[in-house]
């Protein structure tokens, strides 16, 4: 697990905080406007923006993210791809790479053990666990992730931990906002 908890401070170091356009709803839950989604964190994230070059293309990924303690860490992010890098793949395609993507941020100490494609909130996605590839680091916990595309916008809803309480309702209850105004 420290192995994670180093790969966290690491991308918190290359990280910009910003003020953040998330409010608690009625239900308790959090939604941004910006990011057009709601969500059950189990407390309000913070929002970090960071910068991205690959190649000569730039952007910016934006991590809303909280912990219920270090060992127990709830994330949503999203990348609003340049519409001409991502035209062509198909959402299964994206998916597979933002896996590969997820895989190497966490050094390759992970494997991937189980992928569905799933329907949630009438979104299609990737429902995936990855787990440690070393056996007796498992017991540190697992990373269970959700994929969605809309449009040139690539959502990512992860947790990173043990098993805990939280986790269902966090993974369940991504949705969009019912207004879609992003690209």
């Amino acid at each position: 697990m420290k192995k994670i908890i180093l790969f966290v401070f690491i991308l918190g170091q290359l990280t910009i905080s910003c003020e953040s356009d998330v409010y608690k709803t009625k239900s308790g839950e959090y939604a941004s406007v910006e990011g057009n989604f709601i969500a059950k964190f189990p407390n309000e994230p913070s929002l970090n923006i960071i910068d991205n070059k690959v190649g000569l293309q730039e952007y910016k990924i934006h991590h809303y993210g909280t912990s219920i303690t270090p060992k127990k860490i709830f994330s949503l992010e999203y990348i609003d791809y340049p519409t001409n890098e991502i035209n062509g793949y198909t959402d299964s395609e994206l998916h597979t790479k933002t896996i590969e993507n997820i895989l190497f941020k966490l050094q390759n100490k992970f494997k991937l053990e189980y992928q569905e494609d799933i329907i949630q909130h009438g979104l299609k996605g990737k429902f995936f666990i990855l787990e440690f590839k070393n056996e007796k680091d498992r017991e540190f916990g697992f990373v269970m992730g959700k994929l969605f595309r809309v449009k040139n916008r690539i959502y990512s809803v992860l947790y990173t931990g043990k098993n805990e309480k939280s986790v269902d309702p966090f993974m369940k209850s991504f949705r969009l906002l019912k207004s879609n105004n992003h690209n």
